[in-house]
């Protein structure tokens, strides 16, 4: 993140589970067989808008996992879990608006969501789920950068 990112004063009001689903369909069977576990992981971030101020904005920004374990084929586990916050931002263009909330926000959460989902998979017995470090900053900052070098490949082919 950019030196002028990380000046831009934020207020974190809340954090806190948005939503939760643990499933463990083949249980108890698939606690007598030993196989290896797969974990397969996907994130979603999304974010709202909740209220407009003439000074700054309130923006809920959410964190969703979904970790599905497998055994073979037979699931293990299937655990869902949103982690949201609530935060405020100052005016700002809408390009700072998104690496905050498609960015630093979900930095944030993941630290929150990635206990919470350690804790859920070892208090259901299974095999424990450890989430690795994540930096949504940087995929977000990779993202603009294509987009700012794609516009101007394509300014450059427009002048052809």
């Amino acid at each position: 993140m950019d030196n002028q990112a990380q000046q831009v004063p934020i207020d974190i009001l809340r954090v806190y589970i948005k939503d939760v689903s643990f499933e463990a369909p083949n249980s108890p069977e698939i606690f007598q067989v030993e196989a290896e576990t797969r974990i397969h992981i996907d994130y979603k971030i999304e974010s709202q808008k909740l209220q407009e101020n003439d000074d700054k904005d309130i923006f809920e920004s959410t964190l969703t996992i979904t970790a599905h374990a497998t055994q073979g084929e037979k699931t293990v586990y299937l655990l869902e879990a949103t982690q949201a916050a609530i935060v405020t931002l100052p005016k700002l263009p809408m390009h700072q608006i998104d690496m905050f909330l498609k960015g630093y926000c979900p930095d944030m959460l993941l630290p929150y969501l990635r206990e919470f989902a350690t804790s859920m998979t070892t208090r259901g017995t299974m095999p424990t789920l450890v989430l690795k470090p994540e930096s949504f900053s940087a995929r977000v900052m990779m993202e603009m950068q294509k987009m700012q070098q794609a516009a101007a490949n394509a300014e450059g082919n427009s002048e052809a």
